[in-house]
């Protein structure tokens, strides 16, 4: 998404349990796991962003699949049902740190056990909440979405926006930054 904004840009890849809370709210289990993830970048004079997504339906939180059989059963429990996409956001600019979410609503048509099997081999579902990318091969079980596309995709554009503004900042502001930073 940076790189479509043309941002510049350097990837830290954090390492942090990803683990869900059970008793917390999905907001705020997404807003906290994107806090620790923009807080374990060290670096000063450096816009961080932390995000993490996490899908919600019936009452239950779908994190990243552990496995072939973890991926059937998240899609499984999505088969044919509305289910919530949830994103926690965090930006750290110059000691502060402004947080929110964004929530979309997506509804899977039925599917058939054969394409819920074939679309595990593929391994896109892994390293996705809910075992599925709607950008991806996973938009085919899409029937419809309420609310942001961007935000399903992980990275809610229009929630970042309205916090780089609590920084006074702007995407166009960002695309000026030092690729340094």
């Amino acid at each position: 998404m940076l790189k479509d904004l043309s941002i510049p840009f350097k990837l830290f890849v954090p390492r942090v349990s990803e683990k869900l809370n059970k008793n917390a709210s999905t907001r705020k289990t997404a807003t906290d796991l994107a806090i620790k993830k923009c807080k374990k970048y060290k670096g000063v004079n450096s816009l961080v962003i932390g995000m993490d997504t996490i899908v919600a339906v019936n009452k239950m939180k779908l994190g990243k699949p552990e496995n072939q059989e973890d991926a059937k059963g998240m899609l499984k429990l999505l088969n044919g049902r509305t289910h919530e996409v949830i994103t926690g956001v965090a930006l750290k600019w110059k000691g502060r740190l402004v947080t929110g979410t964004a929530t979309t609503r997506v509804q899977f048509r039925k599917m058939k056990p054969h394409e819920i099997e074939w679309y595990v081999q593929t391994g896109e579902p892994f390293d996705k909440a809910g075992a599925y990318a709607i950008q991806g091969l996973g938009r085919i079980f899409i029937e419809r979405i309420e609310g942001c596309y961007y935000n399903v995709v992980g990275f809610p554009l229009t929630l970042f926006q309205s916090l780089l503004l609590r920084f006074g900042l702007t995407i166009q502001d960002l695309q000026r930054f030092p690729r340094n930073r």
